[in-house]
């Protein structure tokens, strides 16, 4: 898969782990939906600085982005998290679960 596209997946995956809207994904990152919805199709690169917004936003490593490994650890720590604390928890809560 072409790295813009693998990239926008993860994004993808990120905001609908967060239960964010593509609307409010956007606003938060200072973008408007249009351009985040081409951008998750593929249609659109994403500069660094919206990677960097989206990781703030997200509060996931910008990292996840581009290290499959990475990402699916989050992932499964995210889910750790989830269960014990809810789903309102952040990287705050991610750095305490073990491994």
């Amino acid at each position: 898969m072409e790295l813009n596209r693998y990239i926008a997946s993860k994004i993808a995956l990120a905001r609908e782990m967060s239960g964010m809207s593509i609307a409010t994904l956007a606003r938060r990152a200072g973008m408007t939906p249009n351009a985040l919805s081409e951008s998750l199709r593929g249609n659109r690169t994403l500069t660094a600085a919206e990677l960097v917004e989206f990781a703030l936003v997200l509060d996931i490593d910008l990292v996840c982005f581009v290290e499959k490994e990475r990402f699916d650890e989050i992932v499964e720590r995210r889910r750790q998290v989830i269960e014990e604390f809810g789903s309102g928890a952040g990287m705050s809560d991610l750095r305490q679960v073990r491994r």
